[in-house]
């Protein structure tokens, strides 16, 4: 099994229903504090308290009855691409901010609120699509 294949974050759900005609799985992720949700909570996927609904797209969902136990993951590249999205992208662009204001002689105040002003931008903008970027990141069940 290649490493991309291995599901990088994995919950244990709960299955609500399921859907034959759609092909859908209805799950209830019940979130604890040992649960590795870094990457769901980067891509707005979970609330890391309290519990979460996704409807996981399945090649058998008749298989699978309400209240049955089940492990849901998304691979390795999906959990980059949420910490690309959480971390990397809004530093990226206050680090680019503050040498934008730098260059152009402003003061260090200046710089700093602007730093931060394209900080929450980046992350407003997240929160702003988060319906989009939840279908971004598709979960299975293992």
């Amino acid at each position: 099994m290649r490493r991309e294949a291995l599901p990088a974050i994995v919950h244990e759900a709960t299955v609500v229903s399921s859907d034959t005609a759609r092909g859908i799985v209805t799950v209830r992720v019940l979130h604890s504090g040992s649960a590795d949700c870094s990457g769901c909570a980067a891509a707005m996927l979970c609330r890391r308290k309290g519990d979460d609904i996704l409807e996981i797209r399945s090649a058998g969902p008749s298989a699978f009855r309400p209240g049955d136990r089940v492990r849901i993951g998304a691979s390795a590249p999906a959990h980059r691409k949420a910490v690309m999205l959480l971390l990397v992208y809004p530093c990226l662009i206050a680090v680019g901010a503050l040498a934008v204001v730098k260059a152009c002689g402003l003061p260090d105040g200046v710089a700093a609120a602007t730093c931060l002003g394209a900080a929450a931008l980046v992350y407003l903008t997240l929160y702003l699509l988060r319906r989009r970027l939840r279908m971004a990141v598709e979960f299975e069940i293992l």
